[in-house]
């Protein structure tokens, strides 16, 4: 159902390419329910941990159909790049969130209600299901389950996100921090996002129609005003003769990496590191980082590693560098989420290597997503 190689992506995405004009703007809005989301191209896994990029996407979709004609489909692809550069430019946020997860939330029955899928409104519980047992949920119907949980419950967002972050397959730090701050009415001063019964009966084909079960006169919950936006920081940066090449799952397509340099072997890192997340993320974490092992051995013919423990894993990398003779690490740039965090705090020698498609493309999310979008036609044509 969800793609994760790269050979798996490449295969949806000609499958899907038909469906990607005029099609998608008609039926995407539409939730057909679990194991029934043709619609929609089921690439954003893949997207997610870049086995698949982004701009060999948009040049598929833009050789079987017109800017015009494909445009909402291309947008679509756009908002996972505005939310990284917005969220990159804002760090702050992320720590907030993060720090609230940590200390954790009061214990209701209201919550507990919520966490367990067991709240009474059919449509609601229902998603809770579809998200624990196929780790994916329609974008239409992740914005109904946030707005039932913030404004009808009145429970805590940043709880829900973390809800969604332990069981999405396509569980991303920018978007889905930053969408659920939308739909509280953070993210756009004032301005709420509210589930409303008759437009889940409209686009759920009448699979859902939970009238007089939802507060549908919602409000902003209050909140500081969003901080201003700071520069991108620049990549780490390490000399050395050398270099391992280290990945993680926000990147894994080596082979298409802007490198001044050849690696002497590649490795990657241990996606246990990341907790409380289900069993199924952390696999498909390891079939993307074994797939873009695979894939940057065969390209660069060097070795590869795939052992590091979760427990001893910067004394593993520095094995790793003894026996290959790396004196450095280069690795793909980490944006603002985990893996950020987890190798921020670490005295390994590291470079990374930002794509120029990021570089293009991030630095123009200062705003809302609506100045970004004008600039679409420009990125295409610089890329």
């Amino acid at each position: 159902m969800f793609p994760i190689t790269h050979q798996q992506a490449s295969s949806r995405l000609d499958m899907f390419l038909p469906l990607a004009g005029g099609a998608y703007a008609k039926k995407r809005n539409y939730d057909y329910g679990a194991h029934n989301h043709d619609n929609v191209s089921r690439l954003s896994a893949a997207l997610r941990r870049r086995t698949i990029l982004e701009q060999d996407v948009i040049k598929s979709v833009l050789g079987a159909h017109s800017y015009k004609g494909a445009e909402k489909y291309i947008q679509e692809v756009f908002w996972r790049t505005y939310w990284k550069g917005w969220l990159e430019m804002r760090p702050s946020l992320w720590a907030d969130y993060c720090n609230q997860v940590k200390h954790g939330f009061k214990q209701t029955e209201q919550l507990s209600l919520a966490m367990t899928g067991q709240t009474g409104i059919e449509a609601f519980d229902s998603w809770h299901k579809e998200l624990t047992e196929t780790n994916y949920l329609h974008n239409h119907a992740r914005m109904w389950f946030a707005s039932i949980w913030i404004h009808t419950f009145g429970l805590p967002w940043q709880a829900g996100a973390a809800l969604f972050m332990s069981h999405l397959l396509d569980g991303d730090p920018a978007s889905n921090t930053l969408g659920w701050r939308w739909v509280a009415g953070l993210q756009t001063r004032g301005k709420a996002y509210g589930a409303r019964a008759d437009n889940i009966d409209q686009f759920t084909n009448g699979r859902f129609a939970p009238y007089g079960q939802l507060n549908e006169d919602v409000a902003a919950i209050p909140g500081p005003e969003n901080p201003p936006a700071m520069s991108i920081r620049e990549p780490r940066s390490a000399n050395g003769n050398s270099a391992l090449l280290l990945l993680t799952p926000e990147d894994c397509h080596p082979e298409s990496l802007p490198l001044v340099q050849k690696p002497v072997a590649v490795a990657h890192m241990p996606s246990g590191l990341v907790k409380d997340r289900a069993q199924a993320v952390m696999d498909a974490d390891n079939e993307a980082m074994k797939d873009a092992l695979a894939r940057a051995s065969s390209y660069f013919n060097i070795t590869s590693y795939g052992d590091i423990s979760s427990q001893n894993w910067q004394k593993d990398i520095h094995n790793i560098m003894a026996e290959c003779g790396a004196d450095h690490i280069i690795m793909p740039f980490q944006p603002v989420g985990f893996w950020h965090d987890i190798l921020s705090d670490t005295d390994l020698p590291i470079s990374e290597i930002l794509r120029p498609y990021d570089n293009l493309c991030w630095p123009h999310a200062k705003k809302g997503f609506f100045p970004f979008k004008e600039k679409i036609p420009h990125f295409i044509s610089s890329l």
